[in-house]
């Protein structure tokens, strides 16, 4: 019997297994990292040392704790303001000195950055991780364990090649990959009704989540995530989850309470919602936890007035390559006799 459960972290996945030689991380112009924010830290070290980048912006809508963990770095640091749901333009110092931190947000909004003439584009594509072949910007960068199941990875795609940094192998990015990897083989036997209590896999992955915040940014994969890596048909993965996404906004009922928010590109990286109020958001959560589906929010703790009136209103469902068609159904099923009944 298997047990059902819908989103919060990925489980131990062996489905998809290609060659080494094919995956998508062999491509020459992509570097490795331990984690998304060690991936951007090391590009923009690079970028103060060889070409004197002197600030970098990011949107005020932003996962903050990317943000804080490059604050040590000789650059200043600053927000530009744009939210996606409000904002199509925005105010901006274009210098040559400069860094435009761009982001997808969601595999459904990106700001237009023609507009920028002379700053560095860096692009966030940690929610559309395949697009790094067609982004305009001068850098990609992304996070690997928010869309694949993966413990740990991160990734920068440079189209000159220049991009080189020594990292090493440390204790704790030794720990952290193992204690993920061992809450999701345990979430996994979880999963298959074996006999596994849910704290044990929850207290790892939360322990874990905290010890990203402590990582060096020289810190290199160990082999084990290496191996992971590059054994996935990520093309074939993420393939199935736009599948699931797309029949999920055929069965959806629209509606006055909630919103689904999707994309013409059919490239949204889950189920993103829109309620009209927080006391209708925090109502979903509740009904949706009760039926087994675990939804999150993207960003928590936001720092401007309008972002926060955002994220109390906002929840994100996975509905990625590990649910079927039943299962997609099943959740839809549950939005849809929500709204029809809040």
């Amino acid at each position: 019997m298997i047990s059902k459960e819908f989103g919060s972290d990925f489980h131990y996945y062996q489905s998809n297994v290609i060659n080494a030689e094919y995956s998508i991380f062999n491509e020459e112009h992509l570097s490795l990292f331990l984690s998304g924010r060690a991936a951007l830290y090391n590009l923009l070290n690079y970028g103060i040392e060889k070409f004197g980048w002197c600030k970098v912006g990011f949107p005020s809508y932003y996962c903050h704790e990317v943000v804080d963990f490059c604050r040590n770095l000789p650059i200043e640091v600053d927000y530009y303001n744009y939210n996606p749901f409000i904002h199509r333009s925005l105010d901006w110092e274009d210098d040559e000195k400069s860094v435009f931190i761009s982001v997808n947000f969601f595999g459904i909004s990106k700001l237009d950055t023609s507009f920028l003439k002379k700053s560095i584009i860096i692009e966030d594509i940690t929610h559309n991780l395949l697009s790094f072949k067609t982004s305009s910007a001068n850098y990609c960068f992304g996070s690997l364990r928010k869309q694949l199941p993966l413990p740990a990875g991160g990734f920068c795609y440079d189209p000159n090649k220049d991009l080189s940094v020594d990292l090493e192998v440390d204790n704790l990015s030794d720990k952290i990959v193992l204690q993920k990897l061992t809450a999701m083989l345990l979430k996994s036997k979880f999963l298959k009704d074996e006999n596994i209590e849910k704290k044990m896999f929850r207290s790892l992955y939360i322990e874990s989540e905290k010890l990203f915040e402590l990582i060096k940014p020289d810190s290199a994969i160990p082999d084990i995530l290496k191996k992971m890596i590059f054994q996935f048909n990520y093309k074939n993965l993420l393939e199935k989850t736009q599948s699931n996404i797309q029949l999920a906004k055929r069965k959806w009922r629209s509606n006055r309470k909630v919103k689904l928010l999707s994309s013409n590109q059919n490239s949204e990286m889950g189920l993103l919602l829109l309620c009209d109020n927080h006391k209708t958001r925090e109502s979903l959560k509740g009904f949706l936890i009760d039926s087994n589906i675990y939804p999150a929010i993207l960003w928590p703790n936001q720092k401007t007035k309008k972002d926060r009136f955002f994220e109390q209103k906002m929840l994100f469902i996975h509905s990625d390559f590990r649910y079927d068609n039943e299962d997609v159904r099943f959740i839809i099923k549950q939005l849809n006799f929500f709204t029809a009944n809040v």
